[in-house]
């Protein structure tokens, strides 16, 4: 609980076990227990992993919890009995407030998840539960419905299908109204009038936006961020979220995220790899673009044109350097890489292989490029015919040698 963890009788024998009172006589029980939570105001979200969990408290077994505010939201995804002022309550709960947006399993309600006497009390709530919810109360669980006592509970209608006690409103105890009738009503809380929108820079320093409860945040109301060299700069959240009717305090933070070192053109070759990187230092608005171009050099006698494209760069006096993924090539094939120039000049260039992508070195006026296969090269010819040439002489060589020297070991003939 935001306040309290548990109100409850525990036994003598065992402080950690509960003891439920029911009726006007317990066995072995005597004795008088009263309990009286006022006028506490919690605004601190809650996490609870197991049941029982409440803005104010968690279990209210006997008492009264009069004149209480809660306006933190309340998160226990996987629990049962979740409340905006009561996780579970047998006793009374009177004159109080929840702003909240709650989760939980089973039996959550804006109040209280399971509640017994629940009288004037003002609910604003989302509720997400897997059964048994409701924008008052979730379900009056362990007693029967003739034994609820509801009376002039309301709450605004900004969640369809809600409803006040697990779906349902009952008329004059617990029941919807329209924005406009519920914050005209007498004795409502004044925080439930307005909402609180906090912009909150990484330095902690604050920026607050007071609303009228389901106004919508608009783009003045949205401070512009300091931005910082080197540094994508948003509100996090902002793009995502539902801004246009808010009815619970929000706190949106400021996200400094460095610089991306590369974007890629949205065209793919058959493999599914972008045809062109870019590197650099860009923003998270930089795009970059490439497309099939028409645009040639010209050529030298048997070169072969291989592809031809250009590209942009949206943030182009960022740009250091590029990555070209090469077509499909034989493994004996040459290449140029031709880079071309805003001025409609062409530029052979230098790069480095890495992989099947050409890295190579891009400046400001850069808008294309081509790759041109070269004419195999005669000199390997040439290399491998004289090599044989060689051979052949040594080998000539060798068996001539070998021919005198037995001339000269054979025995000399007598006259």
């Amino acid at each position: 609980g935001g306040i309290i963890g548990a109100i409850c009788v525990e036994s003598d024998l065992d402080p950690e076990e509960d003891v439920q009172i029911i009726g006007d006589d317990s066995l072995y029980a005597a004795g008088t227990v009263r309990s009286v939570v006022l006028n506490c105001v919690n605004h601190a979200p809650i996490a609870s992993k197991k049941q029982n969990a409440g803005g104010v408290i968690g279990w209210q077994s006997l008492g009264l919890i009069k004149d209480c505010v809660n306006s933190g939201n309340l998160d226990a995804t996987n629990a049962d009995y979740v409340g905006g002022i009561a996780g579970r309550s047998s006793g009374y709960i009177r004159f109080c407030a929840s702003k909240a947006q709650l989760k939980g399993s089973a039996c959550v309600g804006g109040i209280a998840g399971s509640g017994a006497t629940v009288s004037d009390c003002h609910s604003i709530t989302l509720v997400e539960a897997t059964e048994k919810a409701g924008a008052i109360l979730g379900i009056g669980e362990e007693l029967r419905p003739d034994d609820l006592t509801l009376e002039h509970n309301y709450y605004p209608a900004i969640q369809s299908g809600i409803g006040a006690v697990d779906g349902i409103d009952y008329e004059g105890c617990a029941q919807s109204l329209s924005l406009k009738d519920f914050l005209a009503l007498e004795g409502l809380a004044e925080d439930f009038k307005t909402v609180t929108v906090t912009f909150l820079l990484d330095d902690g320093t604050k920026i607050v936006h007071t609303l009228p409860a389901g106004n919508a945040l608009k783009a003045a109301d949205i401070p512009e961020l300091p931005e910082r060299t080197g540094y994508n700069s948003y509100w996090e959240g902002l793009q995502e979220g539902n801004f246009e009717a808010l009815y619970f305090d929000t706190t949106i933070h400021a996200v400094y995220a460095a610089h991306s070192t590369a974007i890629q053109a949205p065209t793919l070759r058959e493999n599914g790899l972008p045809v062109l990187l870019v590197q650099g230092s860009f923003t998270d608005k930089a795009t970059a673009t490439a497309t099939v171009s028409s645009l040639t050099p010209q050529l030298q006698p048997e070169q072969t044109l291989v592809e031809a494209w250009s590209f942009a760069v949206s943030e182009q006096d960022a740009v250091t350097s590029g990555r070209f993924l090469l077509p499909t090539l034989s493994e004996n094939s040459s290449y140029t890489l031709m880079l071309h120039d805003q001025d409609g000049s062409w530029i052979e260039t230098q790069w480095v292989q890495d992989g099947r992508y050409l890295v190579f070195p891009l400046t400001q006026s850069i808008d294309g490029l081509v790759i041109v296969e070269n004419p195999p090269s005669v000199w390997p010819m040439v290399a491998a015919g004289a090599g044989v040439l060689v051979l052949a002489v040594s080998v000539i060589l060798v068996l001539c040698l070998r021919k005198h020297s037995r001339k000269k070991a054979s025995p000399t003939q007598n006259p």
